[in-house]
Formats: structure tokens, C-alpha cells, sequence
């Protein structure tokens, strides 16, 4: 993939404009809503069901039926790329569903860029414009055309989101990983370390309406100069 394919624009269509702190060296943000501890009824899981949801979302179930698993090389692209499998509370009004959600985000980035397949992407939180988006910018990836890991990781500061209306907001840390190499038109360039990955803080903003999780991508108010200065961005 090429660096270009990493700009502002595909990075918002990834997670909002979020990534862009990453990719681009532009943290976003926002001045947070008025925001309460999600209640019991609206969204809150039940007394069964896990409570705690900080730390990384990760989603625990992928389908392997194309093969074994080949990374990416400098030769060739990743080959027989797991697919996640939506979890199925992802459409469900609770926390456990919307923290699926952003699991399988996060899992659907990884695989789409390694792969260079945006089929998960379309299953995702995303809206329809963000995941025609990135389904474009997922399109760079090719036979000639690849970075060597890519990978998105979202880990969630806050054990439960926060409530203003019918919207939820859960704090997270955003880190996005390309690996040690890219390859462009077989062209193969090394990344320097310091330029493998880049985190920083962000917010997940989404709402709950036809029955499923849909997360909110919107405009921000003021930038700073530099990744993981500090500033809140919205998915």
C-alpha cells in the first residue's frame, strides 16, 4: 500500500476522523458533550452478562476455510487472511452489542487491509458513505501492492460508555500498525520503526436506531500539531 493510500481521508473513512491523528500527524478535536454513566434500561448489559468491557476490543471468532494463514513478505501479499465473524449480540441494544461493534471494526480494518477484501468492512458500525470510503482505499491493495501488517487496535479507557441522549461515547486508545515494510508496484521500501505505529486518544461516538449499532462521524472543531498530543477525536 502506498503512503498516499494513507491519508486523511482514507483514515477518516477507517474509524472516523480519528485515525487521521495517526496518518497524517493532525490530532482532532472535539469539545465533549455533557456526558452521564450509561443507565440501567437503555443500554446496559444484563446482571449475566459482563460488566467490564475496558481494555482491547477484540472479536474471538474468524472463519480460516480459505487456508492456512500466509503474513505478508516482501515477495508476495498476506494469503488466506482470516475472516472475522460478527458476533451475535452486534445488533443487539446493549453494551455487550455495541462493544462487538467496535471489535469487529477494528478486526474488519486489520483483515481488509491485509487482505485487500472489504467484505467485513461493509458489515461493520460504519456508515454507508465511510464504508463506500473505505472500501476504495482498501482497494489499493494487490498483488504489487501491500504494507506488511496491518493493523488497527482499539482498547477502551472506560469499563462501560457514557450516555448523553441516544448517544454513547466510550473513551478509547487508537493504535494503528503498518509493520516493518510496504510495497508499492513491487517496489519494496522499509518503515522506519518510528513510523510503524502510532496511538493516541480518541472517542467512539455511535448510536443505537433500526436495530443496530451505527457510528457517528463528525466534523471537528480545531486541530493540533502532532499524533497523541492529547486531543479528542469522534468515530
Amino acid at each position: 500500500m502506498t503512503t498516499s493510500a494513507y491519508t486523511r481521508r482514507t483514515a477518516l473513512m477507517t474509524v472516523g476522523i480519528a485515525a487521521a491523528t495517526a496518518l497524517t500527524g493532525c490530532a482532532s478535536t472535539l469539545v465533549p458533550a455533557t456526558t452521564q454513566t450509561i443507565e440501567e434500561g437503555a443500554a446496559s448489559p444484563s446482571n449475566s452478562e459482563r460488566t467490564d468491557f475496558s481494555g482491547e476490543a477484540k472479536i474471538e471468532n474468524y472463519d480460516t476455510s480459505a487456508g492456512t494463514y500466509e503474513p505478508a513478505t516482501r515477495e508476495h501479499r498476506a494469503k488466506n487472511v482470516p475472516k472475522p465473524i460478527l458476533p451475535e449480540e452486534a445488533n443487539k441494544n446493549s453494551v455487550a452489542g455495541l462493544h462487538a461493534n467496535i471489535a469487529y471494526l477494528a478486526a474488519a480494518y486489520t483483515h481488509g487491509f491485509t487482505s485487500g477484501d472489504a467484505e467485513c468492512v461493509g458489515k461493520s458500525a460504519l456508515n454507508s458513505e465511510d464504508k463506500a470510503s473505505l472500501t476504495r482505499a482498501i482497494g489499493h491493495v494487490s498483488d504489487s501492492t501491500w504494507v506488511a501488517d496491518p493493523t488497527l487496535i482499539i482498547s477502551l479507557k472506560e469499563a462501560t460508555p457514557r450516555q448523553d441522549g441516544d448517544t454513547y461515547t466510550w473513551p478509547a486508545l487508537l493504535t494503528l500498525k503498518i509493520g516493518p515494510f510496504r510495497v508499492k508496484n513491487r517496489s519494496v521500501e522499509e518503515v522506519p520503526e518510528s513510523e510503524r505505529s502510532k496511538e493516541f486518544p480518541m472517542d467512539i461516538v455511535a448510536r443505537y436506531k433500526d436495530e443496530r449499532w451505527v457510528f457517528d462521524t463528525l466534523p471537528t472543531n480545531r486541530s493540533s500539531s502532532s499524533p497523541g498530543a492529547g486531543g479528542t477525536s469522534r468515530v
